[in-house]
Formats: structure tokens, C-alpha cells, sequence
């Protein structure tokens, strides 16, 4: 089934998985700077999170909450339009951790979305990868995945507190991630205020994934643009399909 607006369609899949198209430009997104290594990330006049990219892609990469960022509202602004764009997203998350939230799903830019529910746990780890670099893991991030090619982690906006996972997280993609194109990241990060009651652990997250558009980043873009479109074609239609699969437990024909 699909709902559709001028603005935004979604396309039930599977009771897994869903594709969303998002053709609006909003005030919610990534923020690169002029000199195209700092990345903002959330709202234009809040940003939650920032990003800043090595100067040799074999480095370091940097990736911290905002004290000076602002989460957003649990619900949308009350209008006709949103009921009518995700009535579809409530009726395929239900029995999810992320059956309300919706207000990320109005504020996302420009792009083409993978929409999972996932049982995997994330994992309290020592340590998490950024970029080429291990470094001491803050509470604030837990490991989803560790293993080539989709390194895969959740972030939240409180250094000392764990990511909310009762609400739908949406990824950065950082391809090329290690300097090399054996390894790409998908980080998720919480935008939404935690709702105490909602959810619970035995229940499905779920995670929003960018197959093209602004939060897909590479990190070897400075050196060939035409690798650099090779990258995010070989994303969109190779890795991003089997990363979702792999997040929603599923088969490559389901």
C-alpha cells in the first residue's frame, strides 16, 4: 500500500520493511560548512549534532552531540496533511518501540528512505570505531553492528546518558568510511524527546536509512566525482539493500 502528498510517499513493503520518498526542502537536515569538513546535523537553527570529517580519510573521524542543540516534539504540528501522510506509518509500526515520534518523519530532508523495524539489540561496548580510529565509547553510543561493509552504531544527545530507543532513529551514512571502500557507516541518531512509557525492549525498533540524498555523505567525495557517484550508486542499489535486510532479519526476495 502507499500514501501519498506532494511532500512525502511511503510504500509498505513488508510488515518489516518500508520505502519513504521525501521531495521537500525543510529547515531539518545537515549544515556542511564552507570548508566542507563540519557537518551540522538536526534542526537549521539548532543543529543536535556535529560531525567533523579528517583531513586525510584514513583519520578520525569526530562525531559529538550539541549542548546547544534542540530535540524535537514527540508529535507534528496538528494539520489535515498529517494525518493523511502517516497513517500508514502508524499502522505499520504499531507493536514497535517507535509507534508515535512522528515528528521526524515531517521533518526529514530531501530523499529517498529505508524504513526498518529491527530486533537486533545494540550493545554497551568499550570502545567504537570513528573513522580509522578506535576510541573510548561515551554512554551516550551503543554499537549496532560491527562488521564489514556496514559498521552501524546509535548515538544520542546526552554524553552520559543512553540513546532513547522508544522512538524512530534516523542514520547518517558515512560511505567509505575507514579511507577505503570495504567499510561504510550507518549511524543512527535519537532527534526526539523520550517518551518515559513508551515501548519497551522486547519490541522492534525502528531505524530510518537514507539511500540517497543529504545524509549520505563520502568520505573520499574530495578526490573523484566520478568515484564519488560510483560510491553512492553502489550504496543505493547494492549496500543499502542489504544492510536493511540485514537490520529487518530478512531474506533478499522477501
Amino acid at each position: 500500500m502507499t500514501a501519498a502528498t506532494a511532500n512525502i510517499a511511503l510504500e509498505v513493503i513488508t510488515e518489516r520493511r518500508a520505502r519513504l520518498d521525501v521531495v521537500r526542502t525543510d529547515t531539518f537536515g545537515v549544515t556542511r560548512h564552507a570548508d566542507g569538513q563540519v557537518y551540522q546535523l538536526g534542526l537549521h537553527t539548532a543543529p543536535l549534532y556535529q560531525l567533523v570529517q579528517p583531513l586525510s580519510p584514513d583519520d578520525r573521524w569526530v562525531i559529538e552531540p550539541k549542548s546547544s542543540g534542540a530535540l524535537l516534539p514527540q508529535a507534528p504540528s496538528a494539520d489535515s496533511s498529517s494525518t493523511r501522510e502517516l497513517s500508514d506509518y502508524a499502522r505499520w509500526a504499531a507493536g514497535s518501540r517507535a509507534e508515535h515520534a512522528q515528528a521526524l518523519l515531517h521533518a526529514l530532508p530531501a530523499g529517498s528512505y529505508w524504513l526498518l523495524r529491527c530486533a537486533r539489540p545494540t550493545q554497551v561496548v568499550p570502545q567504537m570505531l570513528m573513522g580509522n580510529e578506535l576510541v573510548a565509547a561515551t554512554p551516550n553510543i551503543q554499537l549496532l553492528r560491527d562488521e564489514p561493509p556496514v559498521y552501524s552504531c546509535v548515538i544520542g544527545p546526552h554524553l552520559a546518558l543512553a540513546p532513547d530507543l522508544n522512538q524512530p532513529l534516523l542514520a547518517v551514512v558515512i560511505l567509505n568510511y575507514v579511507g577505503a571502500s570495504w567499510l561504510h557507516c550507518a549511524c543512527f541518531f535519537q532527534f526526539v524527546s523520550p517518551e518515559p512509557a513508551a515501548g519497551g525492549a522486547q519490541r522492534d525498533a525502528v531505524l530510518i536509512l537514507p539511500r540517497e540524498g543529504e545524509l549520505v555523505i563520502d568520505n573520499l567525495g574530495f578526490f573523484s566525482a566520478e568515484n564519488e557517484l560510483e560510491s553512492r550508486r553502489r550504496w543505493r542499489e547494492d549496500l543499502a539493500v542489504e544492510f536493511a535486510l540485514w537490520c529487518s532479519g530478512e531474506q533478499r526476495d522477501a
